[in-house]
């Protein structure tokens, strides 16, 4: 195989395409390498114009103000009030009296006409004859009603009080001397009281009420009995003296 040299010309040739060629290359490059920036941008002349100004509103109609309203004179307060206080006279508890015994009611009427019955000491016709017979009050034994008769009192079987029940500082703030309390209680057919009330009080509640309360816990009875022997309730009223005087003093240490 046989070679041939280029000529100067073909050389030159050569070059000057190849320059060319690499010419193209970088320009485009640079073209793909420049960015642009917004400030680049051509801004436009601001354009102005006249706007008209808005209709006015229209007229509003003449309203009267408002009245303002007439202040009326507040009330004043009331003066203050008067303090009081109430006496250290205290009122006596009301005291109940007790219920009248019932009286007893025949069951079947009598026929006579005179105003009470009974028998006399001669014999005689008539219920309530002297001997034995089956008339009313008769003088040994029948079935009338007989003369009847009063229950028979209560007796206390039980319970005192004593000095020592009082507590020291009542001792020690009650008047010295002789206190006396009057109550009233009811005693129960079972014999227990109940239902003490004071009727003279002793001038100390506190001893008052610890009468009251021992009378009802400490005291029993034997009933108040009708004549044929069934208890029945009754009432007593007694006196309660306390004999107060000064505690003996406890010697120094």
């Amino acid at each position: 195989m046989s070679y041939r040299a280029a000529t100067r010309r073909e050389r030159l040739v050569g070059a000057s395409g190849a320059l060319v060629v690499v010419l193209g290359l970088g320009a485009a490059l640079l073209g793909g390498l420049v960015v642009q920036q917004p400030g680049t941008r051509v801004q436009k002349a601001l354009e102005t114009f006249n706007v008209a100004p808005p209709d006015p509103p229209p007229p509003q109609p003449d309203t009267e103000p408002p009245r303002e309203r007439t202040k009326r004179e507040e009330g004043a307060s009331a003066p203050p009030n008067v303090t009081t206080r109430a006496t250290e006279v205290q009122a006596p508890p009301p005291v109940l009296k007790p219920d009248p015994p019932p009286i007893p009611v025949a069951t079947k009427a009598a026929s006579g006409s005179d105003s009470t019955s009974g028998n006399a000491d001669v014999p005689g016709p008539g219920t309530g004859a002297g001997g034995e017979g089956e008339g009313t009050g008769s003088g040994r034994s029948g079935n009338g009603s007989g003369g009847g008769g009063a229950n028979s009192p209560p007796h206390r079987i039980g319970g005192r009080l004593s000095i020592a029940d009082l507590p020291v500082d009542v001792i020690a703030t009650a008047r010295q001397g002789e206190l006396t309390v009057g109550v009233i209680y009811r005693v129960l057919p079972n014999g227990s009281v109940g239902d003490c009330q004071i009727e003279r009080p002793s001038g100390n509640r506190a001893i008052d009420a610890i009468t009251c309360r021992l009378i009802e816990q400490r005291f029993r009875y034997e009933p108040s009995r009708t004549p044929s022997g069934r208890p029945v309730g009754s009432y007593i009223a007694e006196n309660h003296s306390w004999i107060i005087r000064d505690l003996p003093r406890q010697p120094r240490r």
